[in-house]
């Protein structure tokens, strides 16, 4: 019904300031809501992958266990173990607060690489803009009736 009447009123004609404003206005009020509830999902997701660790550790050092126990009952058993496998190291202690240190320092080594990525786009960046600048320059001329006035364009000026 509402499109048969803007049809037939023209209430909102080409340029569609209202729907200019409505969108506007919904983008607006949209667009912390967004980001809100990125920011409570990347916390979330941050929880989550510290869980994992800590679970992830903690079944490693429950498995360190058993094959600990498991060594001991093959040499109580009188079970000859084979020499080639080296299962001695997979008994030894993981040293977690290593482990921490190690995946910090990736994790800034990947934050570094990243500004460099950030800092070099911008670098582009401006030197682009002072790239297409001679070709976006204000022109001043002076037009002898009106004074001084300015014109945009795209190209070379033909005015010296």
């Amino acid at each position: 019904m509402l499109n048969i009447a803007a049809w037939v009123n023209h209430w909102d004609p080409y340029p569609f300031i209202l729907l200019n404003l409505a969108l506007s206005f919904q983008s607006a009020y949209a667009a912390p809501i967004l980001m809100i509830s990125q920011n409570r999902q990347a916390k979330l997701s941050e929880r989550r992958n510290h869980l994992d660790l800590q679970i992830n550790m903690l079944a490693e050092q429950e498995s360190t266990e058993i094959l600990r126990l498991l060594r001991l009952l093959c040499e109580h058993s009188g079970v000859r173990l084979d020499n080639n496998h080296n299962g001695r190291a997979f008994e030894e202690e993981t040293k977690h607060a290593e482990i921490v240190r190690q995946i910090q320092g990736e994790l800034e080594e990947q934050a570094v690489e990243l500004m460099d990525v950030l800092e070099e786009g911008a670098e582009d960046g401006a030197k682009a803009s002072k790239d297409l600048s001679p070709k976006f320059a204000r022109r001043v001329h002076l037009n002898e009736d009106q004074g001084p006035a300015v014109s945009v364009g795209i190209g070379k000026s033909n005015h010296p």
